[in-house]
């Protein structure tokens, strides 16, 4: 137990830094924390895993989204719901396609391809709504499609998968625990792999949401942008292929691993820079269409 209180000493105080930082810097605290749990993980003042932090932590998970389900209207939810279904399927084929091909475009054979899809196909809606409300936008349209199709998206993705919350804000980071050689052996390919996931996921959900779901361009953008986290379903994947069936190696477990930190490392950052033109503060022009609000 005094290990428990010396383990939740350190987060309080990373928590209070995280939020001094992001003051400083102008960006979200959501951002530091996930850094700071990784640094604090790999320079061992954290653990790698701790069964009572993992519980503490997946009831942080189950408060926040009630929290956001008690302001969330019902009637909302439900049209946004009828609206999102088109954002959840094509917002999932083309990430499972971007991880399946990018894996089998290095090398890697069919059952490592599958993971790789798998991987790339949940969405996090935990780390984008509370990114949302940093933002004060949790009671958007967008934060309603967003949420709609995420839960249609994991709903999907839980097909032969056992529900597994990983532990989020902080201990989301020690998740990571560096070896810098291989770090840095993986490292181009995982940035291939983000590049790819980024640009079909934010495509593909936001021409849904504009042809399927009928969403204004700056909201369906949004919801692109939205999308992008990766968190529960994803380790749960990567758990079962490489720690229980030892599907994927080493190396893939790290490309994986730093590619689901990047993506949701972006979240936040990416719906900051999205706020002012989706308010219709700055405008945005593409081709004669008009992106912004």
């Amino acid at each position: 137990m005094e290990h428990l209180w010396s383990y939740t000493a350190v987060i309080l105080a990373i928590v209070v830094l995280a939020k001094i930082v992001s003051s400083k810097t102008k960006t979200v605290d959501v951002l530091w924390l996930i850094i700071f749990g990784a640094i604090g993980v790999n320079i061992g003042i954290l653990p790698h895993e701790n069964k009572i932090l993992e519980v503490i932590g997946e009831w942080g998970i189950v408060f926040v989204m009630f929290a956001l389900g008690f302001e969330e209207n019902i009637k909302n939810f439900i049209i946004g719901l009828k609206k999102s279904w088109g954002i959840a399927v094509i917002g999932a084929i083309f990430p499972f396609f971007a991880g399946y091909y990018t894996a089998n475009l290095v090398g890697f054979d069919f059952n490592v391809s599958m993971i790789w899809g798998l991987t790339m196909t949940a969405t996090a809606v935990s780390l984008t709504m509370v990114s949302l409300k940093e933002e004060n936008l949790h009671k958007s349209t967008a934060a309603t499609g967003i949420m709609t199709a995420a839960v249609v998206d994991d709903i999907l993705s839980l097909i032969g998968l056992s529900i597994l919350i990983p532990i989020m804000f902080v201990m989301l980071g020690t998740r990571l625990v560096f070896d810098m050689k291989i770090l840095i052996d993986i490292l181009p390919i995982a940035i291939l792999l983000f590049v790819i996931v980024f640009i079909l996921q934010v495509l593909s959900a936001a021409f849904a949401a504009r042809y399927t779901g009928g969403y204004k361009w700056h909201e369906s953008i949004m919801i692109g942008f939205g999308m992008l986290g990766r968190a529960e379903l994803a380790f749960i994947v990567i758990n079962i292929a490489y720690v229980q069936s030892k599907i994927i190696n080493l190396e893939q477990f790290y490309i994986l691993m730093v590619t689901v930190f990047l993506l949701n490392l972006t979240v936040p950052t990416i719906i900051k820079f999205w706020k002012p033109y989706y308010e219709g503060k700055k405008q945005l022009y593409f081709l004669g269409i008009k992106l912004s609000k």
